[in-house]
């Protein structure tokens, strides 16, 4: 089985921690043969700590990160998968940035990459660990192509969507914008997704579509959920998430609702 999991409201509960019923859940599936995929629209730099933490450097074991657009192996420590922006791509993005006053970062390797310090990249900074690099001629000073390009704002999701919808109108179907959560809105190359990810790593490893179980709670989401053989929306999600799914857990993130999935549909089923 490959067990598809996204991180904030779902594997990480509200105090962005795995707790112990989880953690033992995934032992015992990563033990039985089933492959363990942690899903998040986070780079990969900003993952490696729960990497390590939850010990998946094992066989079986793989993180999809910038919602798809990277695939990496934890065992082998290689990217298998890689679908970054063209610097075209991040141009255009941070001058619709410019031209509506948005606040907009992107990521190398290591940093997250923003212009100066403001509370965005704090309050962004805070849930990822990541660290700011601050790079005042963005996009200039990019080096390598991004994997996205993410715009924030804190106190008006409505005007986030009106500019949403104003750039996916320029760029066609060149890109494709969406939400991580309220505040947070990127862009990826079209046909990116965790969906995408899921169909990619089934082939992949040759394993069946059907062996194929995904949980979640967010909007970047959806794609995984209407993929995966089983689609599973956390008890916390939003009601228009729990509509896409096949099971909603009795628990939330705070109560080991990924737990009650794995001994559910997985441990279970032995």
């Amino acid at each position: 089985m490959m067990i598809f999991l996204d991180l904030d409201g779902t594997l990480l509960n509200s105090r962005k921690r795995v707790s112990e019923g989880n953690r033992i859940a995934l032992e015992k599936a990563r033990a039985g043969g089933h492959k363990i995929i942690l899903c998040s629209g986070r780079p990969l730099s900003a993952m490696t700590e729960l990497i390590q933490d939850l010990d998946l450097e094992k066989e079986g074991c793989y993180v999809i990160s910038y919602n798809g657009a990277l695939i990496y192996d934890c065992y082998r420590k290689e990217t298998i998968f890689s679908a970054p922006l063209t610097i075209q791509q991040a141009e255009l993005l941070f001058a619709e940035a410019d031209k509506h006053q948005m606040y907009v970062q992107t990521y190398d390797s290591n940093y997250l990459l923003t212009r100066h310090d403001c509370p965005e990249v704090q309050f962004y900074a805070k849930i990822t660990h990541l660290t700011p690099k601050f790079i005042p001629d963005l996009p200039k000073g990019l080096t390598e192509p991004p994997y996205k390009v993410l715009y924030v704002d804190l106190h008006d999701h409505d005007r986030l969507e009106r500019f949403r919808q104003e750039v996916q109108a320029k760029v066609g179907d060149e890109l494709t914008g969406f939400y991580s959560c309220h505040e947070f809105m990127e862009f990826v190359k079209a046909g990116i997704s965790k969906g995408s990810a899921i169909s990619w790593m089934s082939n992949f490893l040759g394993l069946p579509m059907e062996e194929t179980i995904a949980i979640g709670d967010s909007d970047n989401d959806l794609p995984m959920l209407d993929t995966a053989h089983l689609g599973v929306a956390m008890q916390n999600a939003a009601p228009e998430i729990k509509a896409h799914a096949d099971y909603i857990t009795e628990h939330d993130c705070d109560h080991d609702g990924v737990a009650e999935v794995i001994y559910k549909f997985v441990l279970g089923k032995q």
